[in-house]
């Protein structure tokens, strides 16, 4: 029975293991063409900053991104989209920006996840630090 559990804990460590180097290497796209990456966000279009007081996670890309700010199709808030236009901006960078700019335009500050309780040193605590420091930059938005 012990030797299951370590079976599928180490099949569960790897799978996550694979899964944190293809988020720091990142996705194949990433070398091609830039994409419009947007988000939602639930404030009035003339509320959302543009130009040259864009949020901070936004305006430190400079003029290495295009920012569009736009009505969300049913009035159901303002997309807020981001496309790369500098060499060195990687989408997950990008992405993670987008995440933060639209938590601080909605609340006012950066929401972060809480803690996880697993402050264990080993492996697993490890693992999950590693997995939860590059959760904003992958995924759909």
């Amino acid at each position: 029975m012990r030797a299951i559990g370590a079976a599928v804990m180490a099949a569960g460590a790897a799978a996550v293991a694979g899964a944190v180097r293809k988020s720091r290497t990142g996705p194949a796209h990433d070398d091609d063409q830039p994409r419009w990456l947007g988000v939602t966000v639930y404030a009035a279009p003339a509320d959302v900053p543009t130009g040259a007081s864009l949020p901070e996670p936004l305006a430190r890309f400079g003029d290495g991104v295009e920012v569009v700010v736009r009505p969300a199709p049913g009035d159901k808030g303002t997309e807020l989209m981001a496309k790369a236009i500098g060499r060195g901006v990687r989408t997950g960078e990008l992405r993670a920006a987008l995440r933060d700019a639209k938590s601080l335009i909605e609340t006012g500050e950066v929401v972060q996840p809480d803690a996880h309780p697993s402050t264990h040193p080993g492996p697993a605590g490890r693992l999950l630090s590693a997995v939860n420091a590059h959760a904003k930059e992958v995924g759909r938005l």
